[in-house]
């Protein structure tokens, strides 16, 4: 991902041990929802609502012991009712090498719960927390490991060097595959939390909060997570206050023609 953490020093306080060679990780991207889907950092694009149903708002939240503005999303099992947040990259990320960090809380369910697609909704490849409470990577069958609480938020960080992908929960490795499944197509785009659209398995979808989101070029070290996950909340600016989504929401990006669908196997 990146070389250094040059980008994030100051904010992640990170252990000595990093400090003592280069790293093979970029610091791209931060959102902090705070108030809004802008990134930290200027000229990096924003993160777009899909909210159908017009439920998706900022609010606030413990998380980690802390009260936090969080993004509100929410999905449901009807037509056109799938919620959570797309990013058009610009090639922001290397397709194949990148990391992303993420603090959220699942809520209502239909089982599995796709935390990011990068293959435009056309396939039910992805990665997710499954029925289970645990990371998992789809590819035609099921590749899980790492529980995930079912209450509460957690740090969930994936990342993908070529062919090797690694799901870590608070810090801790809890999933390890190799599979192609999560290079990013062409469009350079990432869904959270939005089910695929297209091919077999629809009808999946899930609600929660997101507080927090990093987006990394290369692959974080195993080290390198669970450095970040010690100190998982940076400081929100403005202080969090609960805030109206109708004034704040970048655009609603309503996704036509949802197929909702229920896994087979």
């Amino acid at each position: 991902m990146k070389t250094g953490f040059v980008r994030t020093l100051s904010t992640l306080a990170l252990a000595s041990a990093f400090t003592c060679a280069a790293q093979a990780a970029n610091l791209e991207a931060t959102y902090l929802f705070d108030g809004t889907l802008l990134a930290a950092e200027s000229g990096v694009p924003a993160l777009t609502a899909v909210d159908p149903m017009g439920l998706a708002n900022f609010g606030s939240a413990q998380v980690f012991g802390q009260t936090r503005t969080v993004y509100n999303f929410a999905g449901n099992t009807a037509a056109n009712q799938l919620g959570g947040l797309s990013l058009l990259t610009s090639s922001l990320i290397n397709r194949t090498s990148y990391s992303i960090e993420m603090v959220f809380d699942f809520s209502g369910t239909s089982g599995f719960r796709r935390v990011l697609d990068v293959k435009g909704l056309s396939t039910d490849n992805g990665f997710y927390v499954d029925p289970d409470d645990k990371l998992n990577i789809w590819n035609g069958s099921s590749h899980a490991g790492g529980n995930v609480s079912d209450s509460g938020f957690q740090h969930i960080t994936l990342t993908v060097q070529g062919n090797a992908i690694r799901g870590y929960v608070n810090g801790a490795l809890g999933l390890s595959f190799n599979s192609n499944v999560m290079h990013l197509n062409n469009t350079d785009t990432l869904n959270f939390f939005l089910d695929n659209t297209a091919g077999s398995g629809q009808g999946e979808y899930s609600g929660g909060a997101i507080a927090f989101m990093r987006l990394y070029s290369g692959a974080l070290t195993a080290i390198e997570v669970a450095s970040l996950a010690a100190a998982p909340l940076p400081a929100q600016n403005p202080a969090p206050v609960p805030l109206p989504s109708s004034l704040l929401l970048l655009g609603t990006s309503v996704m036509g023609s949802f197929l909702l669908r229920r896994r087979a196997g």
